[in-house]
């Protein structure tokens, strides 16, 4: 678990393009996590999921309908054969998942490079979760299985983050303007 409590210290999340489960049109974090505090998970398998589940199922409850949150899932496959098969099975994953959540899933095909270490996405296996803030920085990562304190740790983090941005101490919207050349260059293409 990692947890950046001043913005100065947290880095940027990657601006990565996939394509959005309720348009099937190209879409960017950096559009999805506008105006809002983000819980993202980076699903590569079946595990990967359960992994996600055990870290968000708390924070979904408590601010899942906040028009200020997001719930951003990013289903990677850096195989192309597997990228293909998850886009021709869309129907049965929208199946799979509530659909108030499809805007906010993405599914991003290609090799990540440069991003994983950064990320500190070091098992293809694990999930991996994310607080991002409304400037696109982490302000708390977390993988695999959660425990206790972190679930509660995350809790707290995303309840202090929309208290700031309710009182206008964490910036409310992400322009062009304030996003820095590291995550506008960081985009990652299928």
């Amino acid at each position: 678990m990692y947890a950046f409590e001043h913005p100065a210290k947290a880095l940027y999340f990657p601006n990565i393009q996939g394509t959005s489960l309720a348009s099937r049109k190209t879409t960017h974090t950096t559009d999805l996590f506008k105006s809002r505090i983000s819980i993202v998970t980076i699903l590569t398998a079946r595990v990967s999921e359960e992994h996600a589940n055990s870290f968000v199922a708390d924070v979904l409850e408590d601010w899942e309908e906040d028009p200020l949150f997001r719930y951003v899932q990013i289903n990677h496959q850096s195989n192309p054969i597997k990228s293909l098969l998850l886009q021709l099975f869309v129907s049965g994953l929208k199946r799979s998942i509530p659909e108030h959540r499809w805007s906010g899933y993405m599914i991003a095909g290609g090799e990540w490079g440069g991003l994983k270490e950064p990320l500190g996405i070091t098992n293809k296996h694990v999930g991996y979760i994310y607080l991002v803030d409304p400037d696109c920085k982490i302000r708390w990562a977390g993988n695999a299985y959660a425990t206790e304190e972190e679930r509660q740790g995350l809790r707290k983090a995303v309840a202090v983050l929309m208290a700031r941005v309710r009182e206008g101490k964490e910036s409310p919207a992400v322009t062009p303007d304030t996003m820095t050349a590291s995550v506008a260059s960081a985009i990652v293409t299928p």
